[in-house]
């Protein structure tokens, strides 16, 4: 018996703080979303994530915002 796997759709809402990359080295939801968009794609599911034009993902690219929040940021910038 052949066991047919279904295809499932995954929407990943990420912060608009840093954005999607697998050399970011930072904080652990931009990883962990890498990690599991890259995952489910390769595993031939349809992954969706919402995040900045910044962000490099496996799966499709809903960008939310231009950039990510952190590099409007410069040692200029005054709080």
């Amino acid at each position: 018996m052949i066991k047919i796997r279904q295809r499932i759709k995954v929407l990943h809402i990420a912060t608009l703080n840093r954005p999607i990359r697998k050399d970011l080295g930072y904080g652990p939801i931009e990883t962990v979303i890498y990690h599991i968009d890259k995952g489910l794609h390769e595993l031939g599911h349809h992954s969706i994530v919402a995040c900045s034009g910044a962000s490099y993902v496996a799966g499709e690219q809903f960008t939310t915002i231009e950039k990510s929040f952190s590099e409007y940021w410069s040692k200029f910038t005054r709080l």
